[in-house]
Order: structure tokens, then sequence, then C-alpha cells
């Protein structure tokens, strides 16, 4: 995605919709976001994981992270929570 990294939040369990696995054991919560480069650089510690989603323009992660991340804001210094 040329505007930022899509974040695709996912369960490891099945979830009472019955909705199909997008990966094993990876369940689409239907919640997503799409975030800039530098939010992946200050988010993720490993450098070659940040490669490899600056690279592919998306990720999974976690169920609740997606929530979490529309909850924080930045303040006028740019420092986000």
């Amino acid at each position: 995605m040329k505007q930022g990294i899509t974040l695709i939040e996912v369960s490891d369990t099945p979830l009472p919709d019955e909705r199909p696995e997008i990966a094993p054991d990876l369940y689409p919560t239907g919640a997503w976001a799409v975030v800039s480069e530098n939010f992946i650089r200050n988010f993720i510690n490993d450098p070659e994981m940040i490669s490899k989603v600056l690279h592919y323009r998306k990720t999974f992660v976690q169920q609740g992270l997606i929530q979490s991340i529309q909850q924080c804001h930045v303040d006028e210094n740019g420092q986000e929570c």
C-alpha cells in the first residue's frame, strides 16, 4: 500500500462466526489499520522483521492491538503513546 503499512488484526482461535483462517491458526477479526513506516520502525524491535513488513506493506497483529492504536494520539511534540 503506497499510503502506509496495513495492519490486519487476527485471533489465534476460531471466532464465533466461523470465518475461515487466512493463514494457519490465524483468523481475521475484521479490524485493520494503516500506519506509517515510522510507526513500524518504532513499534517493532527486530530489524529483519521491520525490513520484511516494509517490503510487503502489510502484517498480521494480535487481537486487541488495533483498538489500542485507535485509542492513542500524537501530542504537539509528535510523541506517540
